[in-house]
C-alpha cells in the first residue's frame, strides 16, 4: 500500500541535476521503498537511490542534489526488454535484445524499471543486470530475481517394529524341502514391547514469490498411532507398546493384543502349526499332522484327529472327541477332558476326564482317570490316584491294562506309610497343645495376668510344641527321602473302580499287585491298602 506522505516530497530538475526537498515533518516516516515506488510510478529510470536515502534521512526541508536530471523510460524499448515470471512464481526471467540503432541505449535503469513494472518486489541481482548492460549481448530467460520456494511439510510416519502380516507361504527348510504346516499366522509380543514408533509430522514453511507475496505451503498430515485393545501410548504420544503379552494382530487399522489366540475354523494347512504363549481356542477341528503347543489352556470346539496338542502349564479341553488314528498325542500339565478318545496317547499332570469311551489308547495321569458313565476298551491306563469307569473291558475279552499308584517298590511303599502314620500322630499331639494354649489365652484376657504356676505351664507347652514340630519335620524329610515325593498321594487311597462291570481280559495293576480278570465282575472296587489290595463290591 502506497505511503501518502510521499506526496509531500518535492522532486525538481534543475540545470545541474535533480534535487529533492524532504520536510522535517515526515522525517523517519517514509521508507526508501516508498520513494522507489513513487519514482518508478513516474517511469524515472536514473534515480540515484543512495543519494536519495541520505537526503531522506536528513529531512532538512531544503533542496538537496540527488544526481543527474531525471530521465523517463522510453516506450520504444519495450520490444527489446521482456520480463516473465516462472510458473511457480519463484523466479523472474529476463530477456534482453540490444538494438543495432545506436540512438537507443539500454541502461541498468531501464532493466530495473521493467522489473518493477512486472511487479517484481524482491531484490534483483543488480550485478548481473549491470553485466548484461555492459556486455550488450542478447540474453534469454536469464534469472535475475528469485523468491523462496515453499517448504512443504512432511506427513507423520509410522514405523512398525512387529510384522503383523499373515503369510500363507510354507516354511522352506535349509535343504530346500518345504514344511507346509509351518505358516506364520501368530505374532507373539511381550508385555511392554515396542510395537510402533511415530515420527511426527513437520509443519513446513511458506515461500515468497518474486511479487513479494507469500506462497502457501502444504502442511504435513498427522497420523494416529494404531492403538487397539491391550496397547498403550507413551507419554510423548510417539510410541505404542503392548500392555500384555499375547497375540498381536491388525483389525480395522488398529493393533490389538489378545491373551487368547482364536482360530476361527480348523487347524489345517490354511493355519499351520500353532506355537503360542497363552490360551488357544480352536473353533473347528485340529487336523491330522498338525501341532498346537501353548503355555496356556487349549480349547477345541470340534474334534482332534491324528494331531499333537501340548499345554505346558494349563488344561486341554475338547468339546468333541479324539480320533487318534494311532498318531494323536495330547499332553497337559493340568487336566485333559474330552467326549471320547480312541487310538491316542495322553499324558496329564492332573486328571483325565472322558464322557463316552476310551478305546485302544494309552493314558497316563498324575491325578485321576474318570469315565464314570462310559467304557474303557483296550489300551493301557496308568493313574497315580485312581481310575473309575462304568465298564472296563469288552465282551470279546479285549486286553485292557489299568494301573494305579506309582511304580514304587512295596518295601518303600510300606515304609512311607509307616512314617506317614507317625506324622499323623504328631499332628494330633500338636493340635491338642494348640487347644490348651488357646485356653490359657482366654484365661489371661480374663485375669489380666496368669498366675506364676500357669505361666510356667504355658512355657512348658510351648517347648513341647516346638519339639514335636521338629520331630514332625524330620519325619517328613525321611519320608520324602524314601519316596522322593510329598504326602499328596498318601492322603488318598489309590483305587480302580468299575461302577457296572469288568470283563475278562482286563489286567489290574496296583504296584506289586497284579490280577488278570478271568470272569465277569459286577460293581467292584480295588483299593490299595498298607496291607495289600482290598477288593470290595459296590452296593
Amino acid at each position: 500500500m502506497a505511503n501518502p506522505l510521499v506526496k509531500q516530497l518535492v522532486f525538481q530538475n534543475f540545470d545541474d541535476g535533480a534535487y529533492l526537498s524532504v520536510p522535517p515533518s515526515v522525517k523517519g516516516k517514509i521508507r526508501l521503498e516508498d520513494v522507489k515506488e513513487e519514482l518508478y510510478g513516474r517511469k524515472i529510470v536514473n534515480a540515484n537511490f543512495e543519494r536519495i536515502a541520505v537526503v531522506l534521512k536528513e529531512a532538512s526541508g531544503e533542496f538537496r542534489w540527488i544526481g543527474e536530471r531525471f530521465r523517463k523510460y522510453e516506450k520504444i524499448k519495450d520490444k527489446y526488454i521482456y520480463v516473465r515470471v516462472a510458473e511457480d512464481g519463484v523466479k523472474a526471467l529476463l530477456t534482453v535484445r540490444f538494438p543495432q540503432d545506436s540512438q537507443i541505449q539500454i541502461t541498468l535503469g531501464d532493466l530495473e524499471y521493467k522489473l518493477w513494472e512486472a511487479k517484481i518486489r524482491v531484490p534483483w541481482d543488480r550485478e548481473k543486470l549491470q553485466r548484461i548492460v555492459n556486455e550488450k549481448k542478447t540474453v534469454i530467460n536469464e534469472v535475475v530475481a528469485e523468491g523462496r520456494p515453499p517448504v512443504h511439510g512432511e506427513n507423520a510416519r509410522l514405523t512398525f517394529h512387529v510384522d503383523l502380516t499373515k503369510s500363507t507361504r510354507p516354511l522352506i527348510r535349509e535343504d530346500g524341502s518345504v514344511d507346509y504346516r509351518r505358516i506364520k499366522t501368530i505374532h507373539i509380543v511381550e508385555k511392554d514391547q515396542l510395537l510402533v514408533t511415530k515420527t511426527p509430522a513437520k509443519e513446513g514453511q511458506p515461500g515468497l514469490s518474486v511479487f513479494g507475496e507469500p506462497i502457501p505451503y502444504r502442511p504435513g498430515k498427522d497420523l494416529k498411532l494404531p492403538r487397539g485393545i491391550n496397547t498403550y501410548v507413551s507419554p510423548d504420544d510417539l510410541h505404542l507398546h503392548a500392555k500384555i503379552s499375547g497375540h498381536a494382530y491388525m483389525e480395522g487399522g488398529l493393533i490389538h493384543i489378545e491373551s487368547v489366540y482364536v482360530v476361527k475354523n480348523d487347524v489345517d494347512f490354511s493355519v499351520g502349526d500353532i506355537d503360542y504363549i497363552g490360551n488357544v481356542i480352536v473353533n473347528g477341528d485340529v487336523k491330522t499332522g498338525f501341532t498346537v503347543k501353548t503355555k496356556g489352556d487349549i480349547l477345541v470346539r470340534g474334534n482332534v484327529d491324528g494331531a499333537t496338542l501340548i499345554s505346558e502349564e494349563g488344561d486341554i479341553v475338547i468339546d468333541g472327541g479324539v480320533f487318534g488314528k494311532h498318531k494323536a498325542y495330547l499332553k497337559a500339565r493340568g487336566d485333559i477332558r474330552a467326549d471320547f478318545i480312541q487310538h491316542a496317547r495322553l499324558e496329564a499332570g492332573g486328571d483325565i476326564e472322558v464322557n463316552k469311551y476310551i478305546l485302544s489308547s494309552e493314558l497316563t495321569a498324575r491325578g485321576f482317570i474318570r469315565i464314570p458313565r462310559g467304557s474303557i476298551i483296550g489300551g493301557k491306563l496308568q493313574s497315580d490316584r485312581g481310575i473309575v469307569a462304568k465298564i472296563i473291558g469288552s465282551p470279546n475279552n479285549q486286553k485292557t491294562l489299568v494301573a494305579v499308584g506309582r511304580p514304587i517298590e512295596q518295601k518303600l511303599w510300606l515304609e512311607a506309610l509307616a512314617i506317614n502314620k507317625e506324622i499323623k500322630g504328631l499332628e494330633k499331639q500338636i493340635q491338642k497343645i494348640e487347644k490348651q494354649l488357646q485356653f490359657f489365652e482366654v484365661l489371661e484376657r480374663r485375669l489380666k495376668k496368669l498366675p506364676e504356676d500357669k505361666q510356667h505351664e504355658v512355657e512348658e507347652l510351648l517347648q513341647e510344641q516346638e519339639e514335636l514340630r521338629r520331630q514332625m519335620n524330620e519325619l517328613i524329610r525321611q519320608r520324602d527321602e524314601v519316596l522322593g515325593l510329598g504326602d499328596e498321594w498318601l492322603e488318598h487311597t489309590p483305587f480302580i473302580q468299575a461302577n457296572f462291570r469288568i470283563f475278562p481280559g482286563v489286567v489290574i495293576n496296583m504296584n506289586q499287585f497284579r490280577e488278570e480278570i478271568t470272569r465277569k465282575l459286577h460293581s467292584v472296587k480295588y483299593l490299595m491298602r498298607a496291607t495289600g489290595v482290598e477288593k470290595k463290591v459296590l452296593a
